[in-house]
């Protein structure tokens, strides 16, 4: 519970502040995880910036707050049929919330555009980060067959 309350409270850090700042003779843009998504809407790639920010805006999102809520319901002790849905709606979605891959499409843009300007990381970044470990973590720790368990103790 305590991985998913941190991983919560990163998720909406990396979301509020800037992610990166690119400097690009005497031009200072900031971009936030969402801006991705929008500017690939504004370039006319609708699907793209839909996949953009299901995987690394929505996905992740109801990951964590489901995870939450099933883990605040079986504590406690109110297990019902939602709960089940909700559980196996989760384990089917959670290949989908591809941060991991995002960080590394980002990481080699930063080196890609390393020479042509400069590139400032922003607090959100150091927060995504900090969010793939915490989620990492939390998907080590998390044993669905306990929670399986623990949902259907009542039948």
């Amino acid at each position: 519970m305590a991985l998913a309350l941190a991983g919560l409270m990163l998720f909406i850090l990396a979301n509020i502040f800037p992610f990166l700042s690119l400097n690009a003779k005497g031009q200072i843009q900031d971009s936030t995880l969402i801006s991705g998504a929008l500017a690939m809407l504004n370039a006319e790639r609708p699907f793209l910036a839909f996949l953009v920010f299901m995987t690394t805006f929505t996905f992740p999102l109801f990951d964590l707050l489901g995870t939450l809520y099933i883990l605040f319901a079986i504590r406690a002790g109110r297990t019902t049929q939602t709960l089940r849905y909700l559980f196996r709606f989760l384990q089917s979605v959670n290949p989908w919330g591809m941060l991991e891959v995002f960080m590394l499409g980002v990481l080699v843009a930063v080196v890609k555009l390393g020479d042509l300007a400069t590139i400032v990381p922003g607090i959100a970044m150091y927060s995504f980060a900090l969010l793939i470990l915490i989620l990492a973590a939390l998907a080590a720790s998390l044993d669905p067959h306990a929670i399986w368990n623990k949902l259907y103790a009542d039948e």
